[in-house]
């Protein structure tokens, strides 16, 4: 609804604005040029400027002036010098990483709209914007969001307005209120394109076909299409994409693992050359000036924007939770507890920030889940940024086991990923002469049982291996430091 120009702002010496007028289409009416609006389209309009009141800045473009008289209402918003999603996909087939830099500030700012009651309605690459200058993205085109409030008026009649490959399964299907889960869809099916090249599904016919693909049809994974990806990122996905909204994650669960593929500063530009380039906000020289471009500029006045309320889980019910979790896992029956867990974790990160030794010992109980699911990919990730997290922490200490927890864990998936037994060897036989030393009353005798457990696998690795693999007497050296562990062998 509507048609965007680029114009000068002279009373701001003469910065680029962008202004949207009300035009609606009217084909009878192309002579004209215009129709005057509907009292319903007058009232869209009016909603929409004042969600760019509220959200401007930070991952929306910032207000400047509206007037909704007739004949010809407009907003007057500040000028992105980019290109939206749609056109840079045409042209750029972005890395893995490269798509996380537009999938992580999307779920950002979408967040800060869903907290703020309010769902988008039509997220899709075309209102997806990316700054050619410094690669910060924005969501626009708020004509058709809607305030979660069920006492909110609706000024859309019929059927939900949106996208049809990008709408989610309950507004196909007629659902006039839809919640933010909807927008989560979206958000996944934009993800699915930029990583596969295509779409979550295609229809040839029309658009009632593609509409019942998306209720009916069950989604592809990533991996049908790109085999090799981290399994959390296909698993997230996927649950992005269910049918109910119910079966969908939380937002900052979906946040916080794609969060993991982002760059970080100094890495290299990807390959080839991205226009514009959203991870020049992650990786550029100054990554926290570009991502402070988002702001709205000085001078002028910043919305007030209604925030989630802060809260989310205390120490103890995560402790709780993780004694839940740690049977599932010792029965090797991860189930519903270790799940909870996981969800969980995002938000703890965030809201317990002096509980490392808590969150990151959680982490690590799902790691161990992931071992007996099969999940060796994820595995590995999670214990080497444990580690990397708690890299000094002192032996003798409990956060000092964790970190020995977290390194074992890598070794047993540098097994399990085929790695130098000799490699494998080397860094297991350091931990565990580091354990035989141990200060004070010496390591739990869960962190000894698992240096234990390893070190028989090693030891199995090494007798399999061939003439020139290994070193001559391994095996024998591991099974003497096997025996030096504290507790009984």
């Amino acid at each position: 609804m509507g048609v965007v120009y680029r114009a000068t702002d002279d009373s701001h010496a003469g910065r680029a604005v962008a202004v949207k007028f009300l035009w609606p289409r009217d084909p009878e009416a192309a002579l004209r040029g215009y129709r005057a609006p509907t009292p319903q389209e007058l009232q869209r309009f009016d909603r929409e400027c004042e969600m760019h009141q509220r959200f401007g800045g930070q991952g929306v473009p910032t207000f400047v002036h509206a007037d909704l008289s007739p004949p010809r209402p407009y907003i007057v918003t500040e000028y992105v010098d980019g290109d939206d999603l749609h056109a840079f996909l045409t042209r750029n087939r972005p890395t893995l990483s490269a798509a996380a830099c537009v999938v992580v500030p999307l779920l950002e700012v979408l967040g800060r709209v869903h907290g703020a009651g309010v769902v988008h309605r039509d997220v899709k690459p075309a209102n997806v914007l990316l700054a050619r200058r410094d690669g910060i993205l924005y969501l626009t085109d708020f004509g058709i969001a809607l305030p979660t409030d069920p006492a909110a008026t609706r000024y859309t009649n019929g059927r939900t307005p949106g996208t049809i490959g990008y709408m989610a399964p309950e507004i196909h299907r007629g659902e006039r209120n839809p919640g933010p889960e909807a927008d989560l869809y979206g958000v996944a099916c934009i993800a699915f394109q930029m990583v596969t090249g295509r779409l979550v599904f295609e229809a040839d016919h029309s658009d009632y076909d593609l509409a019942r693909l998306h209720c009916e049809e069950r989604p592809p994974l990533l991996s049908d299409d790109i085999p090799g990806l981290p399994s959390e990122v296909v698993d997230i996905t996927d649950r992005m994409l269910a049918k109910s909204p119910a079966d969908r994650p939380p937002l900052e669960l979906a946040l916080g693992i794609w969060r993991l593929l982002l760059p970080e500063l100094g890495d290299p530009a990807p390959r080839p050359a991205l226009d514009p380039d959203p991870t020049l906000p992650h990786r550029g020289p100054d990554a926290t000036a570009a991502l402070r471009a988002a702001v709205p500029p000085a001078g002028v006045r910043r919305p007030r924007v209604h925030r989630r309320p802060v809260g989310g889980p205390t120490r103890s019910a995560l402790r709780n939770l993780c004694t839940q979790a740690e049977l599932e896992v010792e029965r090797g029956e991860p189930d519903k507890a270790v799940d909870e867990l996981n969800t969980m974790l995002v938000r703890a990160e965030q809201c317990l920030p002096g509980a490392v030794r808590e969150v990151q010992g959680a982490r690590l109980i799902v790691a161990r889940a992931q071992l007996l699911r099969g999940e060796t990919a994820a595995v590995g990730r999670t214990c080497r940024d444990v580690a990397r997290r708690l890299a000094d922490a002192p032996a003798g200490t409990e956060t000092g086991e964790l970190l020995v927890r977290a390194q074992l864990g890598a070794v047993q998936v540098m097994a399990a990923e085929g790695s130098s037994v000799q490699a494998v060897a080397d860094v297991w036989l350091e931990l565990a002469e580091g354990l035989t030393s141990w200060p004070g009353p010496g390591p739990s005798r869960q962190t000894v049982e698992l240096c234990r457990d390893v070190g028989v696998e090693v030891e199995e690795l090494a007798l399999d291996g061939g003439p020139g693999e290994v070193a001559s007497g391994l095996p024998v050296a591991i099974r003497k430091l096997l025996a030096r562990l504290p507790g009984p062998a």
